[in-house]
């Protein structure tokens, strides 16, 4: 199960009581929702990305990073729907950080003149962590998924992808 893989660390956890919890996840979904990526012909990523729990509530408890979770998974698909007018080279994916659900973000990238980092490999990375791709698949349908996890400044991240998007990571 995926929650065994993204356990909560209430060190990351914000130190104030929690309140008003069904307007903000409310609020997280709206805004999500509410998205539009603008993926003009000029335009171009250097590894842009999109926070849904900045304040690391996700870390408080596992419904809570589920529900950050969901809006994350909104902004991929928002994304999606809108690269098929994008004609430059691109990768999407969804980060999860293991110990910090505050870094989980999506995640958008193109050849930019920022730096010559296009595109992303995922170097060492252990590859098909089956329960993550599995929980993926049926939240991402119909697009197929695959994940990889890696060591990266002491966490585990995980990168969840479709490989029928952008270019490949491996």
């Amino acid at each position: 199960m995926i929650e065994n893989f993204l356990i909560p660390t209430l060190k990351n956890a914000p130190r104030k009581k929690f309140r008003g919890k069904k307007r903000y996840f409310r609020k997280i979904l709206v805004k999500a929702h509410s998205f539009s990526p603008s993926l003009g012909a000029d335009d171009w990523y250097d590894m842009w990305h999109y926070h849904a729990d900045w304040e690391g509530y996700g870390n408080l408890r596992w419904k809570y990073r589920l529900k950050h979770i969901e809006a994350l998974c909104i902004v991929y698909k928002k994304f999606i729907e809108n690269l098929t007018e994008f004609k430059k080279p691109y990768q999407l994916w969804i980060y999860l950080n293991q110990n910090d659900a505050g870094q989980d973000a999506v995640f958008f990238h193109t050849p930019n003149p920022n730096a010559n980092n296009f595109p992303c490999k995922f170097i060492n990375a252990q590859w098909d962590i089956i329960p993550i791709e599995a929980f993926f698949s049926k939240v991402l349908s119909p697009h197929k998924i695959r994940c990889c996890r890696q060591e990266w400044q002491g966490s585990k991240i995980f990168m969840i992808f479709s490989p029928d998007y952008g270019v490949p990571f491996e």
